[in-house]
């Protein structure tokens, strides 16, 4: 007999059909199937996912969240990290909350929030009190907002702080507050508190660190939040702990906020470093980083001997450390996007910038 063509009724897969007598340009097309190696009826992958086929392996391409993945194809161990967004379960980007705050719809305070105060230095100390010789109301570009704002320095106890006037905060059992701050030349490892006193003790409750919790010549807004029982003579203090009269911090903005009911506030402390779109005249570094934005090369430039470059994320985190006899170039191709700082060590200094990375 004469080889027969292939036809559309011959109960046999051949020519171009892609199932038993059917697919092809010629036949009609197939029901879907599990083993047809096509992604088809109400399958996710090639003959996997949907109501009828084996579960699909997860992949970081397959529109879906699966496996470990914290978002669609995005987070887990294997996939790339994924963006911020107001509805990922996480707290990041400028959230004060889970998915609430910053540029997400305002966090559930659960209760009354009452403003009880705001200073902002412009026209006076606004009821604050000089500690002393290394305390002064300042008048320049370093100042965090407006003209004025108060300068503490050293480490030289009540002279190097600033205390507010006394509050009724018996009704709440909350209490917020919120401030701005700009530090000039505090090494690594120099700080500076915030206290509250109870109408007998002053306490500390709130340590920030240069290095650590912020980065020269770098803006910040930050909240402190405190809970449980507070005093009819209720006060509180920025105090300097520096070691030396050119390590400076300049406060200013300072509100405070009280409330009643559980989760009034969300976290204790939370440190926000703001983008600075004018560089302060007289804030002068003996480095250059450039390109800054960057997306996988920077190139760090001193007149001084580099011997140390340290990256660190906005959370302060140490990201990346390189010690050498001769610092020129740095591969950051393996940094996520966003906003870091990078801290030059010479044989004579330490400088601190900030970086965009792309």
């Amino acid at each position: 007999c004469q080889v027969c063509l292939p036809s559309c009724t011959d109960g046999i897969k051949n020519g171009q059909e892609t199932g038993i007598d059917c697919g092809g340009p010629n036949c009609p097309t197939c029901a879907p199937s599990c083993t047809d190696g096509i992604k088809n009826g109400q399958e996710t992958g090639i003959d996997c996912g949907g109501p009828n086929c084996p579960a699909c392996a997860p992949t970081c391409s397959d529109g879906i969240q699966n496996g470990n993945e914290s978002g669609i194809d995005c987070g887990g161990t294997n996939c790339p990290s994924c963006p911020p967004s107001c509805t990922d379960g996480i707290q990041n980007g400028n959230e004060t909350g889970i998915d609430c705050g910053g540029s997400c719809a305002p966090c559930n305070t659960g209760g009354n929030i009452t403003t009880i105060s705001g200073h902002y230095f412009e026209t006076g100390w606004d009821g604050w009190i000089d500690g002393g010789s290394d305390c002064y109301r300042y008048d320049g570009p370093l100042s965090p907002e407006g003209i004025y704002s108060i300068r503490l320095r050293d480490n030289s106890a009540e002279q190097s702080g600033m205390s507010s006037p006394n509050y009724n905060l018996t009704p709440y059992n909350t209490v917020q507050i919120e401030f701005k701050f700009r530090t000039n030349g505090m090494e690594a490892g120099e700080d500076f508190w915030l206290m509250y006193f109870n109408g007998s003790t002053w306490s500390n409750i709130g340590t920030f660190v240069s290095g650590t919790s912020f980065f020269n010549n770098q803006l910040y807004t930050t909240t402190v939040t405190i809970t449980g029982s507070f005093s009819i003579a209720s006060k509180f203090r920025f105090q300097c702990d520096a070691s030396e009269n050119d390590d400076e911090v300049y406060i200013d903005a300072v509100v405070i906020r009280a409330g009643t009911g559980s989760g009034s506030f969300e976290n204790p402390i939370v440190i926000t470093a703001e983008n600075n779109s004018v560089e302060k005249e007289n804030i002068v570094s003996g480095v250059q980083i450039f390109p800054n934005p960057a997306s996988n090369i920077i190139h760090v430039r001193s007149e001084e001997d580099i011997r140390k470059v340290n990256i660190y994320n906005i959370a302060g985190q140490l990201v990346m450390s390189i010690t050498s006899e001769n610092i020129d170039s740095i591969d950051i191709s393996v940094l996520n996007a966003g906003l870091y700082f990078v801290k030059v060590e010479t044989e004579e200094n330490v400088y601190t910038e900030r970086l965009i990375k792309n």
